[in-house]
Parts: C-alpha cells; sequence; structure tokens
C-alpha cells in the first residue's frame, strides 16, 4: 500500500512476502454466537434458522455447530427410503434415484454397477452419509471401494446430490475443540514437512495475479461476493480500520514497502511512473490539491519548504527521515479529510490506465 497527496492505494507486489503467520492456535472453539454474526452466509437454511432460535433463547451453554447440525438432521438416519427423506427435508426435492440411466459408463461407474451399489437406496445412502454422518465424500469412496471423490462425482452429478458448502464443513469441524485442534495441527504439520510445496503453492498464486485477467477476474468475483453477503463487506471495512489504527502495523508495513522498494527499485519507479500517469488524467484533483496545499501552508512558508521537499524525494524514490514521513503523514490526513471525493477520482483513473493497456 502507498500514500499518495492523502490517499492510500494498495500495490500487488508478488514477491513481497508478509511477515505475519497464520493462526492456527486451537484456542476457544467457534461458538454460535460467532457462527450467527460472521458466518451466517455459509449455513444451509434449515441450520440457520435453528441457530437464530437458540441465540435468541439467550441461554448460558449454547451447543457447538457441529451438534445442532447432527441433531437436526438425525431424523435422516431412520429414512428407510428416499421418498421419506424428501418429505422430511424438502431440501433433497431435487435429488433422484441412482438407478437413473447414465450416457456414458466410465470405470467408475462400471465398477459401481458390479458391485451392486447404484440401485435403489444408494442416494438416500449418500445423503445420510454425507449430512447426518458428516462423512467427506472422499471417506465413502474408499469405503465404496474406489480411489477418492473423483470417482463418484459423476455419479453424484447424475442423481442430483445436494451437497453443503465445503466453508460450511471447515466451520462445522471447527466448531468443536477436538476437532479443531485436530485441523491446526494437521495444517500446521503438512506446511512444515512441504515447505517447497508451499512455496510452489504461494508463487504460482502470485503469477497467476500478475495477469490483467485474472486480477479483473478476481476483482469481478469479489465485488458480487461482497453484493451477496453485504454483512461481509461491512466486516472487512471494520477489521481493515482497527488494523490500521494500530501505528505499530503502520510502521510495520511502511518499513515493508520501505525494503521493498531498497530490494526492487526497478518496480518502485515502475509504481512512480504509473501514478504520474494517473494524476496526469485527472487535472481537476491536481488543482484541488494545489488550492488546499496553498491554504494548509499559508501561515509557515518553512512548512511549505519542507513538504515540497518531501514530495521531490518521494518523486525521486529518495528516503524520507523519521521527521519528514511525521509531516507528510500528518498532511495526507488532513487532505484526505478535506476533500475525500479525491479518492473516487484517483482509483477512477487507474481503471482508466488499466483499460489503456
Amino acid at each position: 500500500m502507498i500514500a499518495i497527496n492523502g490517499f492510500r492505494f494498495n500495490t500487488y507486489t508478488p514477491t513481497q512476502k508478509s511477515r505475519q503467520q497464520p493462526s492456527f492456535e486451537a484456542k476457544a472453539p467457534i461458538d454460535l454466537n460467532y457462527v450467527l454474526k460472521e458466518r451466517s452466509h455459509l449455513l444451509p437454511p434449515r441450520i440457520l434458522e435453528e441457530v437464530k432460535r437458540i441465540v435468541s433463547s439467550k441461554s448460558e451453554k449454547l451447543p457447538t455447530l457441529k451438534e445442532v447440525h447432527q441433531r437436526i438432521y438425525a431424523p435422516l438416519l431412520e429414512c428407510k427410503t428416499l421418498e421419506e427423506a424428501q418429505k422430511t427435508f424438502s431440501e433433497f426435492e431435487g435429488v433422484k434415484e441412482a438407478t437413473v440411466s447414465f450416457e456414458r459408463i466410465t470405470g467408475n461407474i462400471k465398477k459401481l454397477k458390479e458391485g451392486g451399489f447404484l440401485k435403489e437406496g444408494f442416494s438416500l445412502k449418500i445423503l445420510q452419509e454425507v449430512w447426518a454422518n458428516l462423512k467427506s465424500q472422499d471417506e465413502i469412496a474408499k469405503e465404496l471401494g474406489l480411489k477418492d471423490r473423483n470417482a463418484i462425482t459423476w455419479v453424484l452429478q447424475k442423481i442430483g446430490f445436494v451437497n453443503y458448502d465445503t466453508n460450511y464443513k471447515s466451520l462445522l469441524m471447527a466448531s468443536s475443540p477436538d476437532t479443531r485442534a485436530i485441523i491446526a495441527g494437521k495444517t500446521l504439520a503438512w506446511n512444515a514437512s512441504h515447505p517447497d510445496l508451499v512455496r510452489a503453492r504461494n508463487k504460482k498464486a502470485a503469477q497467476g495475479m500478475k495477469k490483467p485477467e485474472n486480477r479483473k477476474a478476481h476483482s469481478r468475483r469479489m465485488k458480487q461476493h461482497f453484493v451477496d453477503h453485504p454483512e461481509r463487506r461491512e466486516q472487512v471495512s471494520k477489521n481493515s480500520k482497527k488494523y490500521w489504527s494500530d501505528p505499530q502495523h503502520r510502521e510495520e508495513h511502511s518499513q515493508r514497502g520501505k525494503d521493498y522498494a531498497k530490494a526492487h527499485p526497478e518496480k518502485a519507479q515502475k509504481a512512480r511512473e504509473r501514478s504520474k500517469a494517473a494524476w496526469a488524467l485527472i487535472p481537476e484533483a491536481r488543482k484541488i490539491l494545489k488550492n488546499f496545499f496553498k491554504d494548509y501552508t499559508a501561515e509557515d512558508m518553512i512548512l511549505a519548504s519542507r513538504l515540497r521537499d518531501v514530495f521531490s524525494k518521494r518523486q525521486k524514490g529518495i528516503p524520507l527521515t523519521g521527521y519528514e514521513e511525521m509531516i507528510l503523514n500528518k498532511y495526507n490526513k488532513a487532505c484526505a479529510d478535506a476533500h475525500p471525493e479525491i479518492g473516487e477520482m484517483i482509483s477512477q483513473a487507474y481503471k482508466m490506465l488499466d483499460e489503456v493497456i
């Protein structure tokens, strides 16, 4: 992130490594209050309704999300037929019996047919295993003598199988202290034993984000996500404000930016050139800033001179002293408070540049 004339902008730097470590510690379990407030968009409708009821009751001891799920879907295990399950759970109305015909017979489907699995009752069994027993598709596939979930994917598509969000499954597991500790341990152990794969995965993701089409696609997905889940947009904004309100975080981020610019002067120069090109597209904004500078330094010619020196050093990529950083940050804040509309103007300018490029 860089600050230009009072406004902060994200600068994607693929090779810059974050110093923050992900937190996988098994601390307090995720309770229903947290689930309802922060992750309600992941819950199946039936579970969401029950969680709301439990939280509103203000009970001192709340069950875990996993306990709620297993209680709600326990009756599924008592169902003898798919039709009976569909009458009890309307969300399964579109599921068909596994006796449907398959246009193409793959090796896996042939194996399932020979094993006598693709018959009446198979669809119900899968629903019971996934929704009531919380088994993964990998576990089910192995129990059927198949390699992994890919072996039954085509079958599940044909019968119109209804599944829950994979993130919801993670939430279920994390809601229990025991399974949360297991997940944390496995994640850290895997990362520690596969450092090359972790680096390769991160590098691949970074390389992908270098492509303009990938960045635009990611931007579209995120915008749609926040339209669909306005509560997440609000939470992200809240978390961001909390993070940047910490002086230590601002200092650490500033130092990382300085270190990266020092290690990659060519990219720092490219960022300055891009910024200069963007500002050239909005002369009205530059006029506003020019007038603001006059007003801000009207009674202090020494400050005006020092700020001009700071602007010149920033433009040339020369590191600033602690005092220069201080007066620049103070000026930037005053400018942003006085003219918040410029943030949108510079944002549009960068979009225009990206379209041209």
